[in-house]
């Protein structure tokens, strides 16, 4: 994943001409958000073919929080990278709120990425030679606001993220890890996207600055807002309210998890 994919949408690309399916409706009259359909990813180099995906079927829908998980090299991330726009499918299709998007031209995924989708990486994705302010106001760069606006916006998003005001003025190198990771998770709310997609979030912070963001997801999540999260680490998923299990590239085990806060990290010694 690349921060650049979050900021080449354009003002002019309109949806006008994207096809929209019928919205799927699931468990208490929720919306279904993201739906993959028989999706398969291959990566071809030379004769050889590695299926990252097989056959992969998903729905999640208005509000859920759910973590993904599987080994290393499963396919968890090529998930999540095609659920984001980030990488078309070989095969199937994927629907962002109705939107077959299994089609669209890069401008096209691209303006859908910028208005729907958040992004939260494990290694923060940073740009240190601008300031925490410049970071978050990245994804707003190609939206036709004013000073003023972008000012509010990235204000709401700092302190929505469990953030300071004052870490605005400073640079990436100056926070702490757990601090950049919710600078990230500021950038990821900027745009008020539909989706939160995150790729192993805690996976470059200590223990208790792990705690903090998945603190910081939850209080999302309680407010209606959809989260995806990659994660190898059980003590993430268990504070999750879906696990999808995911192995050699297809899905073995959708566990619904009523939330077991002893075994979640926040309540973990």
């Amino acid at each position: 994943m690349k921060v650049n994919n979050l900021v080449e949408a354009d003002e002019t690309t309109s949806t006008s001409n994207i096809e929209v399916a019928s919205l799927g409706w699931g468990e208490g009259g929720k919306k279904e958000i993201i739906k993959l359909v028989n999706v398969h990813k291959i990566y071809r180099q030379g004769e050889i073919e590695f299926y990252a995906l097989k056959g992969v079927s998903l729905s999640i829908l208005e509000g859920e929080l759910i973590s993904i998980m599987g080994p290393s090299g499963s396919g968890k991330s090529t998930l999540l990278n095609v659920m984001g726009l980030l990488d078309r499918p070989t095969k199937g299709k994927v629907l962002i709120e109705g939107i077959d998007v299994s089609r669209l031209s890069d401008r096209e995924l691209a303006y859908i990425r910028n208005i729907k989708i958040g992004f939260v990486f494990q290694f923060f994705n940073l740009i240190n030679r601008l300031t925490i302010y410049e970071n978050i106001e990245l994804p707003l760069l190609v939206r036709n606001l004013s000073k003023k606006e972008k000012r509010m916006l990235v204000q709401s998003a700092i302190l929505r993220a469990g953030g300071d005001l004052s870490w605005l003025a400073k640079r990436p190198n100056q926070l702490s890890g757990g601090q950049q990771q919710r600078v990230a998770i500021a950038r990821a709310l900027v745009t008020s996207p539909k989706i939160i997609l995150a790729d192993e979030p805690t996976g470059n912070l200590d223990r208790y600055s792990g705690k903090l963001v998945m603190e910081e997801f939850l209080k999302l999540n309680s407010m209606g807002q959809t989260i995806v999260i990659v994660t190898h680490d059980p003590e993430i998923a268990n504070c999750t309210k879906k696990i999808v299990y995911i192995k050699n590239g297809e899905i073995v085990k959708v566990d619904t998890n009523d939330i077991n806060f002893s075994k979640c990290i926040i309540n973990t010694q």
